[in-house]
């Protein structure tokens, strides 16, 4: 076992690893916010796909020899892409604790759709704890008020939201069926084509009139460092670790990001915007401590879509072979 696996397989070595992974995205998120503020865009798409690039290179000379099949991948990549886009469209339009907070609202809309997919029972005392989150999330919007980029930016951290919803149920399935290497190489080898034909077709004349100075390339090869030690911590700590665990994590994020806003931006926030913020937080908490454990019997089939029905096709077919 290396270094690597050592420190990130057990409870506090993968508390470690998330918060470095929070830091790293908390940092992405602040420079996408300075950009849009300093040059008037952030180029979101394309410094998404420059961090898949960063990510693809470090390990690209690792990639290991595997059989599984890349249509799990495709599977994820049709989410989590999209939401890494709008996630990195909502830091530049609306402010970077704002983005975050909505964002780690996702668990809420992953539980219906691990009830409908993988059975999964909601109790009641998590009905009414998502209940509290999408308060808090109304309170964080109608603060912030219901016109311009604000409002633009919160209804892209809330699009993201809804696709990581989707992409992350198999994301954690992936990192450890294929092994955090091979899911990362194979992920990102999709992810750069996809998120860089989305940046020509929408940001092209913006990257072509964008003010390209040292301080703007700099900025951009931060970003794509940040962002894609991201990823590749990320694709470690999923293989020894869980969901529960994450989410709970990546609440830390959102006081990371709330610090920078006060401290680094300046903005200010009414009480209305404090007491939707720390609603949200609660929310999770609970939703997440009231978990209710499955019996051995009642344990879902976790296997991505895909798979899960080609496994039950082979079945069928195996019977009708019997009869």
């Amino acid at each position: 076992m290396s270094f690597v696996e050592r420190l990130f397989s057990n409870k506090w070595g993968a508390c470690l690893g998330f918060q470095i992974c929070i830091i790293f995205i908390t940092a992405s998120g602040a420079i996408l916010s300075y950009k849009q503020e300093k040059y008037g865009d952030g180029l979101p798409i394309f410094s998404i796909g420059t961090g898949y690039v960063f990510a693809w290179i470090v390990l690209v000379w690792m990639w290991p020899k595997g059989k599984g099949k890349w249509w799990n991948i495709l599977f994820v990549t049709l989410f989590i892409v999209p939401g890494d886009c709008c996630g990195c469209i909502a830091y530049s339009q609306t402010s970077l604790a704002s983005a975050m907070l909505i964002i780690t609202t996702v668990i809420f809309r992953a539980a219906p759709l691990a009830y409908i997919f993988f059975k999964r029972k909601i109790n009641w005392i998590q009905f009414l704890s998502m209940l509290l989150g999408m308060g808090g999330v109304s309170m964080v919007m109608v603060a912030q008020g219901t016109k311009g980029s604000k409002l633009k930016g919160n209804l892209f951290a809330l699009g993201a939201s809804l696709l990581y919803s989707f992409g992350t149920m198999f994301q954690e399935k992936c990192s450890k069926e294929y092994g955090p290497i091979l899911y990362t190489c194979r992920f990102t080898s999709l992810a750069i084509p996809f998120t860089f034909a989305l940046s020509a077709g929408l940001e092209r004349n913006a990257i072509k009139n964008y003010h390209w100075d040292t301080t703007a390339i700099a900025l951009q090869v931060a970003y794509s460092v940040a962002i894609g030690t991201n990823y590749i911590v990320m694709a470690f700590i999923l293989k020894y670790s869980d969901a529960t665990v994450m989410n709970l994590n990546n609440l830390t994020g959102n006081f990371y990001s709330l610090a920078v806003d006060i401290f680094f931006f300046g903005r200010p926030f009414n009480w209305l915007y404090l007491l939707g913020f720390f609603c949200i937080p609660i929310a999770v908490i609970i939703f997440l401590l009231c978990e209710s454990k499955p019996k051995k019997d009642e344990i879902p089939d976790d296997r991505p879509l895909i798979s899960a029905y080609e496994s039950t096709e082979s079945a069928l077919d195996e019977s009708s072979a019997q009869k």
